[in-house]
């Protein structure tokens, strides 16, 4: 990047003598130390930022910008941050040129690249001791290791040369603290958001971002949330925009405010902007400023234009006044009043009108968050925007609950319910109906009639034959949803069948033996599942209904008690566990983790997640079946408050093993406990005892010989 050149016009008179500002020979390694150490507040960050720019920066030099980099992210078993990008590579001379001298940079003549300070290439140094450069050029692969000497200056030395095949380019390795793995990961995910040609990353990354509005080279983020500042990107790098620095220039107006305060990021070209000697922030040097404002203000023309095209293109009042809504709702505070009041002469700031006369019934209102119906009387308002469809009610067979189907199967939101005066004549049903909306300025409204919604009762169907359970009775399957109200949901279900149970009280299990909620349900099911083989699903029954529950189904507890009895009845299932149990406990113990047995010999509830995880490292497929039973059969006794016969095998010597496990894997201590990270630790440990038995066969080896 090209620097913003100062032309300064010095005039001296009477001088008797000058000196020039230099760095003494002496002081050199004070001052690497500074530019090296001092220079970044955000380590890791620095690391990945530098060499991933100048990685880009190659492949615009090589005219292949369209390439992504390739970037290897630090993991438990290879905790190492790799960059590699495929320019043109560097011979000996540039290597010991650009990565020796500090300022040395060939990137001060060309804006289309971002670097220029001839310091980034030495950014690992602010993180570690020694980094290695991987060098593929003229068909040659050079390795070259940088350190921090006795000096305190650095060097970098050439390791290795041979012939190679491989694409031309430079590669990048820094070791990474295994505390500071999950740092570098989460440091990258945030950072390469803003390039605009996506890395290939070793890790799964979500790249997609839904944007509430966006434009050539903007966007407005819909994660945004309170006080996020804008972004400006420049390069490939997000700057935070500070507004109390610019907003300090005459040229600011109340519309850079409000543009800034939605959270938008927008993109610079390099040189646009003056960014600081760290790169971590912008310089608000007098062109940056001004830049910045200019360009903010074509932004904000360009949407403005982008909302007036939106608007336009709404057919009424209605659908503009739910644009709006949905706009107003997805800003952030202060950046609100991006979205327009008025649409073709007519409010659409939240617009209300009376219910009034008509020639209806009743008017009500069917609220979103429940079934309920409330009733409008004729003086009542209506804040047009609140409502997504008016319905007919032109049946007496449980409307309500007729509305609220047809309403979740649309995703309608809050409804207006009208009750026409003539319940017989469809025709003037709808007339009156869109009288009523052309009254309201709802025009283009959705309108359904209540009897769409189907309806029937529990009976035997003419075309199957078969009793069946419908939305109106007693019988309800759990959603999955944490929500207590909303977790079960109306089931058509086959009464002939065989079926499992439990009686519902408030939505909530009632009669049942232990603690269970409606949350547990999936959980307990996939217990079930992994103690029997088969799938089941547990339907819920009113208590007031139950005696509508056929002869043949089979209440949940009774249903556990009953095949927890039959395992434990198999000769072989209390040795099966003590196997088990060892395999698995050897495996808990590899995480490093000290988990005190309680006085009766049975674990803290952590010891089951750690058991369960455990299971899944385990690869004989039918020990893992066996495992799969056993962990099944633990937590069903825990739910259900079932006597657990096969408690006494834990081991409780577990302290001692702890340490030697330490002692053996060092690592261990700094892994993460999770069912994803479990594979990673098992390859560590794999690794370790590899090389201690490759480390004993060759001390044996010795041994022979001498």
């Amino acid at each position: 990047m090209k620097l913003e050149k100062k032309t300064r016009n010095v005039k001296t008179s009477g001088t008797l003598d000058e000196g020039q500002f230099g760095i003494s020979i002496n002081d050199q390694a004070h001052v690497i130390t500074i530019l090296r150490d001092r220079l970044y507040s955000d380590k890791p960050l620095a690391v990945i930022r530098e060499y991933s720019t100048n990685a880009v920066d190659a492949h615009t030099e090589a005219g292949i910008p369209d390439t992504p980099i390739e970037i290897t992210l630090p993991k438990l078993t290879n905790p190492m941050f790799k960059v590699r990008d495929y320019g043109g590579g560097l011979s000996d001379p540039e290597v010991f040129e650009l990565y020796i001298k500090y300022g040395a940079s060939t990137k001060r003549n060309s804006n289309a690249v971002i670097g220029q300070l001839g310091i980034g290439c030495k950014s690992a140094f602010a993180y570690t001791n020694s980094f290695n450069v991987i060098s593929y050029h003229n068909g040659k692969k050079t390795i070259y290791h940088a350190y921090i000497d006795e000096s305190n200056l650095g060097k970098i030395t050439k390791m290795s040369e041979q012939p190679s095949s491989e694409k031309s380019g430079i590669e990048i390795q820094v070791r990474v603290k295994p505390s500071d793995i999950t740092t570098f990961q989460t440091t990258a995910k945030n950072l390469f958001k803003y390039f605009k040609v996506k890395p290939r990353v070793n890790i799964d990354i979500n790249w997609k971002e839904t944007n509430i509005i966006e434009g050539e080279g903007w966007y407005v983020p819909q994660s945004t949330g309170w006080g996020q500042p804008a972004i400006a990107v420049m390069g490939n790098i997000g700057y935070p925009i500070n507004k109390n620095v610019i907003r300090q220039n005459k040229a600011w107006t109340s519309d850079h405010d409000t543009t800034l305060a939605s959270g938008i990021v927008i993109h610079f070209d390099i040189g646009d902007l003056s960014i600081s000697a760290s790169r971590e922030d912008l310089e608000y040097t007098e062109s940056t400023i001004i830049n910045m404002l200019n360009r903010m203000k074509a932004v904000r023309e360009e949407i403005n234009a982008e909302l007036l095209k939106r608007f336009n293109d709404c057919n009424s009042q209605w659908e503009a006044t739910r644009l709006r809504k949905k706009l107003h709702e997805s800003l952030p505070s202060h950046s609100k009043s991006l979205a327009p009041t008025m649409w073709k002469g007519h409010n659409i700031h939240n617009p209300s009108v009376d219910v009034g006369e008509g020639n209806y019934l009743k008017v009500h209102h069917l609220h979103s968050y429940g079934s309920s119906r409330s009733e409008l009387g004729k003086s009542s308002k209506i804040y047009i925007s609140g409502f997504g469809a008016v319905f007919i009610c032109d049946t007496t067979l449980a409307p309500v609950k007729r509305a609220n189907a047809l309403r979740h199967q649309h995703q309608f939101g809050d409804i207006i319910i009208l009750t026409p005066t003539d319940s017989e004549d469809k025709d003037e049903q709808m007339k009156e109906a869109k009288r009523f909306i052309l009254s309201h300025q709802m025009l283009g409204i959705p309108i359904h009639r209540i009897s769409s919604s189907p309806y029937e009762r529990a009976g035997y169907t003419k075309e199957k034959h078969k009793l069946l359970a419908k939305q109106s009775d007693a019988f309800f399957k759990h959603s999955g949803s944490s929500s207590v109200h909303k977790g079960w949901v109306p089931a058509e279900i086959d009464l002939e069948k065989e079926a499992v149970y439990i009686p519902l009280l408030r939505y909530e299990p009632e009669g049942i033996a232990g603690k269970i909620k409606s949350k547990d349900l999936s959980s307990i099911e996939a217990m079930v599942k992994g103690l029997t083989g088969k799938d089941i699903t547990v339907y819920g029954i009113r208590s007031t209904k139950l005696d509508k529950v056929p002869k043949n189904w089979t209440k949940l507890d009774d249903l556990v008690k009953k095949e927890c009895t039959q395992y434990i009845k198999s000769n072989k299932s209390k040795l099966i566990y003590e196997n088990v149990a060892k395999t698995v406990r050897a495996q808990i113990l590899r995480w490093g983790v000290s988990v005190q047995p309680l006085p009766n010999g049975k674990f803290k509830n952590r010891m089951h997640r750690l058991f369960c995880a455990a299971v899944g490292s385990i690869k004989s497929e039918r020990r893992q079946q066996t495992i799969g039973r056993v962990v099944a059969y633990q937590r069903l006794t825990r739910h259900f408050g079932i006597k657990d016969e096969l408690h006494g095998v834990y081991s409780k010597s577990t302290t001692q093993v702890i340490k030697k496990i330490h002692d053996r894997y060092p690592l261990i201590k700094y892994m993460t406990i999770s069912n994803q990270s479990m594979h990673e630790i098992l390859n560590y440990c794999s690794i370790m005892d590899r090389l201690r038995r490759d480390g004993n066969s060759s001390n044996r080896t010795n041994g022979r010989h001498s």
